[in-house]
């Protein structure tokens, strides 16, 4: 699973040069919370969901089949996300801005449940005049 999220992360940051941005657009009014939605979107396993705020190139690089292999590994693994919390909203120049969220995952082993917190990132920026998801990833642990 690891090497799927480093994958999908490291391909994700690439897109962010490709998608055409929309620079005139000072700072986005009242943005939206998107970590929320992918959140429950992978617990869910809801690929249509996941990717209903998500830029082109990002469908493009995170096919369902990608997505498909995240949520069977959590399965595989007995990890269930329990629940998050939005750390921040960092604004990157008005264009771009980052969520970060502390995400709770339960990994079931031999009768004990074991809480993993790890941080998640959601990065959005204004395409075409309305704001959307370029990037996500799970910290990578060691």
């Amino acid at each position: 699973m690891k090497k799927i999220l480093f994958f999908a992360a490291v391909s994700l940051f690439f897109i962010c040069g490709c998608a055409t941005v929309d620079r005139t657009v000072k700072q986005v009014e009242k943005s939206a919370i998107y970590g929320e939605t992918l959140l429950k979107s992978l617990q869910k396993c809801d690929y249509l969901s996941f990717t209903a705020n998500c830029s082109k190139e990002l469908i493009s690089a995170f096919p369902e089949s990608a997505f498909k292999k995240i949520c069977h590994d959590f399965k595989d693994k007995n990890e269930n996300i329990e629940n998050w919390k939005m750390l921040d909203s960092l604004n990157r120049g008005g264009v771009f801005r980052t969520e970060v969220w502390k995400v709770a995952i339960a990994e079931k082993s031999v009768g004990d449940n074991v809480i993993i917190e790890r941080l998640f990132y959601v990065t959005t920026a204004v395409i075409d005049g309305k704001e959307c998801v370029i990037g996500f990833k799970f910290d990578l642990l060691f």
